[in-house]
């Protein structure tokens, strides 16, 4: 089995009767958030992002984290032991290997999971049973997999920094001692080569070493002992590096190279490449080298070109007179700005928490707009013939919601998606509006107790099932519904349901 037979994903609950199982936390405490989870299910099903050519940000952000926290681990581990980090550039090699890494590696996994979207029948299945179809994918394959891809990482990151001194220490400790595992589990691959003692710069290192298997815990000891012959045969006992790790890391600054079941055969494969005519022919001659491609650092640099995007956002806004409290921040690229004709209301009532609806509003904004979203308050006092037209609240990344704002414990909030619905009716109907209709409301709750999963699916459950005076079921408008949470932290928690 390879790692590229799954790839890892986690989430406590995606969207309504559709719940995606929890995984414990591996070693080292290693697994994707649920919010991650839910958030990349969800782009990945409403196709938000060309899947076969881009990654899915979300995931790509946190697979580059983990495997920057192996990285650490793995020096930290060597600091341990007295080896001194290697050279900034050397560092910042493997850093960009680990960035290319977890750019095939995303792409594997959403394309494993975009292939469940589609039934037998060729049609795409409606997202509760995407949903569920997800889930062996999730618990089944992909956590075994992170759990030993990270470990590889951690380790083969302690011993390319090790492989530094031993280079620099081998005018006085000139040879290498194959040292055994310390798994419990021990593999017989590398039995054969326990023990042996070769030079620093001797061939046999570049044909086998430590950290060559998944889950290796074999290692190296500098030493001025003699050498020792290699066994008869042993190069054959010892069997073929897995694949994406018959390289030293110490040498090369690759945790993983190009030879891992992630990475495209050749240039003429890899679905990062131009598909112009002059980049097939340069893919046809040239010669592989993923952590050297203007294709796939362009397809890295996606979320600073997204950065870039939304700062050009803020740019123009900033010098719109109809625009104030125009913001960007500099950390998640989020913007948001209040359009002047936007509705501010100044009367207090007990039951916002001692706020305006208008200062509740603007906290729910802040939220979305310190995760990386554009939002913008709209003109609500637009005129027409017949008097004011009807209004949605704010425009998130080109998407017209309705906010509204949780201030009571409820059995559900159903009232509140029927008014929403309501007001997106008579927005529809006002403007005359046939395309691009608005299906989308938001459900801010400064007090996060008011918040339930339980409550927002009996929510959606009683909406969907609505009938009329006549029992026939009603045809429902809202289709995304955005919970945004004050949890007490700067980010808050944004959830995302599809019904």
């Amino acid at each position: 089995m390879s790692p590229a037979d799954g790839a890892d994903i986690n989430s406590e609950y995606f969207g309504i009767n559709a719940p995606l199982p929890s995984l414990a936390d591996v070693e080292h405490g290693i697994k994707f958030s649920p919010d991650t989870i839910a958030a990349a299910v969800l782009n990945i099903y409403k196709r938000k992002f060309n899947i076969d050519k881009q990654i899915e940000p979300n995931l790509y952000k946190e697979t580059v984290n983990i495997f920057n926290r192996a990285l650490s681990a793995g020096f930290a581990d060597a600091l341990s032991k007295g080896v001194p980090l290697p050279a900034e550039s050397f560092i910042n090699d493997v850093k960009s290997n680990i960035e290319v890494f977890s750019a095939f590696r995303v792409h594997r996994m959403q394309k494993d999971i975009a292939a469940l979207m589609v039934g037998d029948d060729g049609k795409l299945k409606p997202f509760s049973q995407f949903a569920k179809d997800v889930k062996p994918y999730v618990s089944h394959q992909n956590r075994v997999w992170l759990e030993t891809e990270y470990n590889t990482a951690v380790h083969r990151a302690q011993l390319a920094s090790e492989w530094q001194q031993f280079v620099r220490d081998a005018d006085v400790l000139p040879n290498l001692r194959w040292v055994p595992t310390t798994s419990p589990n021990i593999g017989e691959d590398h039995r054969v080569f326990w023990n042996v003692i070769r030079p620093v710069g001797d061939s046999f290192w570049s044909v086998h070493r430590p950290g060559d298997r998944w889950n290796c815990k074999c290692s190296l000891e500098q030493t001025d002992k003699d050498i020792t012959p290699v066994p008869n045969g042993s190069i054959e006992k010892g069997s073929t590096p897995s694949r994406g790790l018959d390289n030293n890391p110490g040498k090369d600054g690759k945790l993983f190279n190009e030879k891992h079941p992630y990475f495209p055969h050749n240039c003429s494969s890899c679905p990062f490449k131009s598909a112009n005519l002059s980049a097939l022919f340069h893919s046809l001659a040239a010669k592989k080298d993923c952590f050297n491609c203007k294709y796939i650092n362009g397809v890295i640099n996606q979320k600073n070109n997204i950065k870039s995007h939304n700062r050009n956002i803020y740019n123009i806004l900033s010098i719109d007179d109809n625009y104030t409290n125009v913001k960007y921040d500099k950390k998640s690229g989020g913007v948001r700005a209040t359009h002047k004709n936007h509705t501010i209301h100044t009367k207090k009532e007990k039951t916002f928490f001692g706020y305006t609806s208008s200062e509740l509003e603007n906290h729910c904004l802040d939220i979305l707009y310190k995760n990386g979203n554009i939002c913008i308050l709209n003109n609500e006092n637009e005129l027409d013939g017949k008097g004011k037209l009807p209004a949605l609240d704010v425009t998130l990344n080109d998407i017209l919601v309705d906010i509204a704002s949780i201030t009571s414990k409820r059995k559900h909030f159903l009232d509140t998606l029927n008014k929403k619905e309501n007001q997106i009716l008579r927005y529809v109907e006002r403007r005359n509006i046939t395309n691009d209709i608005p299906d989308s409301v938001c459900l801010y709750f400064e007090d996060q107790s008011l918040f339930s999963e339980t409550k927002i699916k009996r929510t959606i459950k009683h909406y969907i099932h609505r009938r009329d005076n006549f029992g026939k079921p009603i045809k429902y408008k809202i289709k995304n519904i955005y919970c945004v949470i004050n949890d007490g932290t700067e980010k808050g928690r944004i959830i995302q349901y599809i019904i």
